[in-house]
């Protein structure tokens, strides 16, 4: 009999953490996503109210991937930081990195209040900080902001991204550096 149970173990402690994943994941983005969270690492210590995963953590879920170091979740707070060296998001095309990734997984958030780079194919941006807004699918990025997108480039304290259609915003006194390319092409087109 107490073989049998110690057997069962990893498997309660199995089910306890896809259930525990999945309601931080949000049960109503599970169902509409027909997705689930899913966490590999070194190793794990799961707690009724967190879970700390530690050494060549991975997390996937149906908004994308995040790899670092170590990965901590509060279950009451809905809340989750990535760290390592760095930590990565991957999603929706874009690539995320920082010196740490705080996640609120409530609001569809990731903050990265450190070092924060965002990437696509045709795009790059630095900040001090940026915020991505699952829900508005835009990144704020804060403080001596820098995008370079096809050899333009754009300098502020604060810009909006779309992620979506990669439209930015910016607020605060911003420069926008063109290539000659760019200058000589809009010449053209006002002496026709």
């Amino acid at each position: 009999m107490l073989l049998e149970k110690s057997k069962l173990l990893p498997i309660v402690l199995f089910s306890l953490a896809v259930i525990t994943v999945t309601s931080l994941a949000g049960a109503k983005e599970a169902k509409e996503a027909g997705g689930e969270m899913e966490i590999l690492a070194d190793e794990m210590i799961l707690e009724k109210k967190s879970i700390v995963a530690t050494g060549n953590v991975e997390v996937n879920s149906s908004q994308g991937r995040m790899t670092g170091d170590r990965f901590e979740v509060d279950n009451e707070a809905e809340t989750g930081l990535m760290t390592g060296d760095p930590p990565v998001l991957v999603s929706q095309g874009w690539q995320v990195t920082g010196k740490r990734l705080e996640i609120d997984f409530a609001a569809e958030e990731v903050f990265v209040p450190q070092k924060a780079h965002l990437q696509s194919d045709t795009m790059e941006a630095d900040a001090e900080q940026m915020r991505i807004l699952y829900q508005k699918r835009q990144a704020v990025l804060t403080g001596d902001v820098v995008v370079v997108n096809q050899e333009r480039r754009l300098t502020g304290q604060k810009v909006t991204i779309d992620l979506e259609t990669e439209r930015m915003s910016s607020k605060g006194r911003t420069k926008l550096t063109l290539p000659s390319s760019d200058l000589e092409s809009e010449s053209e087109t006002n002496d026709n």
